[in-house]
Parts: C-alpha cells; structure tokens; sequence
C-alpha cells in the first residue's frame, strides 16, 4: 500500500479546511437575520398609561435603510405619525415616538434587514395599554385530525387580549399519548402581511398548554399544529379561530372618563315638552309646551293685554272683519250721536210743519 506524503497530506488538509469554512459561511449566510433580543414595551405587557416611544433591540447589525415599525389597532387600522431611525449605541436599535395612545390592544409589526447581507426578516408581537377586560368565552373548536393524532384545542378567550391554549392529545384510538413531548404553534393574522410568530405548549402527559401570549387583532387567525413526539416525525395540520373584539372601557390610560352623554337632540327632548298631535286648540298648545312666556308665539298670546273679539258677517264668504281701536270706537260713537240728533230735530220739523 502507497503511503501518503507529506504533502499531499498538507494539500488534502487544506482542501478540508477551505470546505468546513465554505459550509460555515453557507450556514452563516443562511441564518443571517437581525431578531429582536429586547422591546419596550415588551410583548405580553399590559401598560397603565400610553408609552411615549417604541424601542427595539436587534443581535446583529441592521441595513442603513428597509428597516420598519407599524403599529395596529384591534381593528386593523394603523397608528400614524410613526417615523423609526437607528439610534447609536452598542445594541444596534430603532426607535419612534408614539402618538397618546387610547385603551386598547396594539399589535407591533416590525420588518428588519441585515446589514451583512442584505436578507429581511418580519415578525410582531403584542401589547395592552389600560385595563384587560374581561375573557369573552371562546367558541368550542372540533377535534383536529393531525397526522396520525387527535388534538382538541382550548383557546383561553374568544376576543383579542392575553390567551392561552390548551392542547389534549390522543392516537388514533382515542388513547392519550405517553410520548407527547410539545405541542407547536405558528400563527398570523389572516388578511395583514405580518410574518408568523410561534408559541410552544410544553406537554405534561397527553395534554399540553401554552404560556400566556397576546393576539391584538380582531378576525380570522390561521394556526399551524404541529405534535412532537419522541423517537417519531412531526405531525402538523393548519385551522382557524375568529377573535372578536374586546368590549370598550370606560376607562382612559390617564384615568376614569365621564359617562357618555346623550346627543344634543335627545337632550333637548328630555327637557322639553312637545304638542299632541290631536292638540288644535291654541289652549292644549299652552297647556303641552313649557317655553317661558316671553318666547311664545304671538299668535298664541297677543301683545295688547285688551283682547277685542273679532266680528264675522256671515255671507257666502265668511269675511273676518278686524275689531276697532278704542279710540275709533269713541269717534263713531260720537258721529252716530250727531245723526241721532238731527234726525230728531228733523223729525220734529216735520212734525210741526203737518200741525200746521
């Protein structure tokens, strides 16, 4: 048998080292993302009051530009006036000043892209400012088929906020498992391009449950199920649960509001009597509205604390003939007096005239 010299010993060394750097380099450029090591505020948190700024903190180095922060409401509407920028320092960093926000559920999406190679990478998470209202009951979910597995699922409540899921696992028999080792979940919003985050329920016998995690956004999410056994390949399966929304609070991040008021419209009924529709008269009209004297209409009380009936002539047309003034009444009286008088002294003239 030939031995190998030297040499070539030291050449096939060499090849051996430049291929391990290669594949070390392939491995390196394969995983060259920038992650979030640190949020403030931090995924899961419930804050009292709205936080003034968003701030990431990423393991690696981040492009010069490409890099992003969004935030939604529960309702998929998207806070404005973000503007992200790298802040100097030793963490590579981006940070935004924050609008006041109102009491919610607010999803962040942020989008990074390696400063080594140039490869993006987007996942979000979630936070609660004010009070976490009460769970809404979630709706009972039919046994999955996963693989060669059954898995009934659990969700801990049926509107955004803080939930947990529970995971019971069984074989094909209906049996429990003695070698669940977790139960998988990857999940994102149906409908918003966020990426996909992942929570993982450790198992305890043939069950498993997830730590408390945060869903923020009311809607259709999709879930990917994945059992992990021991000494077996995975087994996944894809569903989904639709969260509705939380119910409003009363309360603001800086304290108690006021109870809403009625609209004007309704107010002004609730102070304010209206007319019958059966009332004619302008006595029920008096009598069914509370508007101060002087503001009511003329037509229902006259100015002239005399009132003067009106005379009707009656004719084929009704003719509605204005009452006098007192002082014309005083000027007639005194002309229908004149009349009288000459015609008595026109009448006893005539009179004395046929005496003779």
């Amino acid at each position: 048998m030939r031995s190998l010299r030297v040499g070539d010993c030291e050449r096939r060394l060499g090849v051996l080292i430049v291929g391990l750097a290669a594949v070390a380099a392939a491995i390196q450029t394969v995983g060259a993302h920038a992650h979030v090591i640190t949020s403030t505020p931090a995924a899961e948190s419930d804050l009292a009051v709205s936080p003034p700024d968003l701030t990431l903190k990423f393991d690696s180095p981040l492009a010069d530009s490409g890099n992003q922060i969004l935030l939604y409401r529960s309702d998929h509407s998207a806070v404005e006036g973000l503007a992200p920028h790298q802040v100097p320092g030793k963490d590579p960093t981006l940070q935004t000043t924050l609008p006041p926000l109102v009491p919610d559920v607010y999803t962040v999406a942020w989008t990074s892209v390696s400063a080594e190679d140039g490869h993006t990478l987007s996942q979000f998470y979630a936070f609660t400012v004010g009070p976490i209202p009460p769970a809404k009951p979630a709706p009972d979910l039919p046994p999955l088929k996963v693989g060669d597995t059954t898995v009934k699922l659990r969700f801990g409540r049926g509107d955004v906020g803080p939930t947990t899921i529970d995971a019971a696992v069984t074989d094909a028999k209906g049996n429990a498992l003695t070698n669940l080792q977790r139960v998988i979940f990857r999940y994102q919003p149906v409908g918003l391009k966020l990426g996909e985050d992942e929570i993982v329920a450790p198992a305890k016998g043939s069950n498993a449950r997830t730590p408390s995690f945060t869903l923020g956004l009311i809607g259709s999410w999709q879930f990917e199920v994945i059992v992990r056994r021991a000494g077996l390949d995975d087994v996944s399966t894809t569903t989904h649960i639709s969260l509705s929304a939380a119910p409003v609070s009363t309360t603001t991040a800086a304290g108690p509001t006021a109870a809403p008021t009625q609209p004007a419209l309704l107010s002004l009924a609730s102070t304010r009597s209206v007319p019958s529709p059966t009332s004619t008269s302008p006595a029920a009209m008096l009598t069914s509205t509370t508007l101060a004297p002087s503001t009511r209409p003329s037509a229902l009380a006259p100015a002239s604390p005399t009132i003067i009936q009106p005379t009707v002539t009656m004719g084929a047309t009704p003719t509605i003939v204005p009452p006098a003034t007192p002082a014309a009444s005083i000027v007639d009286g005194k002309l229908i007096l004149g009349i009288v008088v000459v015609l008595v002294l026109a009448t006893g003239g005539i009179v004395a005239l046929r005496q003779h």
